[in-house]
């Protein structure tokens, strides 16, 4: 496959008019919250999409990468589409989307959330249908156009755009704890309502010598556990009250502010 570098990758202000209203709005990960550049505002050190602002580059000096660059875009044979040019993230009330947000946010990836009103049905027809034929969310566009969803996709790209990815070990070792947290941790927690025991007793064992999954440095791994122990916690009411390392390692996560700005905004 391929090698990518990313260096060259902008993401300019100015877009062409959509029929879809585009306007940098999310709710949290449980509950509907205020636009995300509103929360962000007050936030320092965040680089969030800011209206009439030059955007940075997304760069990485990564040796490898897993994500061949696609001309694919998501327009439509009618030309129904929404732009490309920027990493686009739809988001919704209730969805996963805020996942993808805070790892984007973390990791100071230029971006922005296009609203997508379910009620509506507007996630069942096009454009967005052109994103994801399945009508589900999370789901992204890159800057070139290229549809992506399912949550764990979209996190294993933002890694690769993120630099996170430097090998095929990195990548499978964000993709085995991007699997593990959704096929399941989160499998096992939606069957029974709680964080499943013996899974927590060996993530309690892990996390008893370091602050993050992989050790000293944050990473797209804790995004994609981190995100399941929460909803585990605001769903299910799971106080890991048994595991202190756990219990340490959730209010770490929540703690930060990229986590604040979006899934933990209310």
């Amino acid at each position: 496959m391929a090698a990518l570098h990313l260096s060259s990758m902008f993401f300019p202000t100015q877009i062409s008019s959509v029929a879809p209203s585009r306007k940098k709005v999310q709710s949290s990960c449980a509950t509907q919250a205020a636009p995300l550049a509103s929360r962000a505002s007050a936030i320092t050190g965040l680089r969030l999409p800011t209206a009439g602002k030059k955007r940075v580059a997304v760069s990485t000096n990564a040796a490898w990468n897993p994500f061949a660059k696609s001309t694919v875009a998501a327009a439509s044979v009618d030309g129904t589409g929404y732009p490309a040019g920027k990493l686009t993230i739809f988001t919704s009330k209730g969805s996963r989307a805020q996942i993808i947000e805070w790892y984007a946010v973390e990791k100071g990836l230029e971006f922005e959330s296009v609203s997508v009103n379910m009620r509506n049905g507007d996630h069942k027809k096009k454009p967005f249908t052109n994103v994801n034929p399945f009508g589900k969310m999370p789901a992204v566009q890159a800057a070139d156009g290229t549809p992506v969803f399912e949550s764990g996709a979209i996190l294993l790209y933002l890694a690769g755009l993120a630099g996170e990815l430097k090998s095929p070990e990195d990548y499978a070792t964000a993709a085995k704890w991007i699997l593990y947290a959704n096929a399941t941790y989160w499998t096992a927690a939606e069957k029974t309502h709680a964080a499943p025991p013996d899974q927590l007793d060996a993530l309690n064992a892990l996390l008893s010598d370091r602050p993050f999954l992989l050790g000293e440095e944050f990473s797209v791994s804790d995004v994609a556990l981190g995100s399941y122990l929460y909803y585990t916690k605001a769903f299910f009411g799971e106080k890991f009250g048994k595991h202190p390392n756990v219990s340490k390692y959730l209010t770490r996560l929540m703690e930060m502010k990229s986590f604040k700005a979006t899934c933990g905004a209310s």
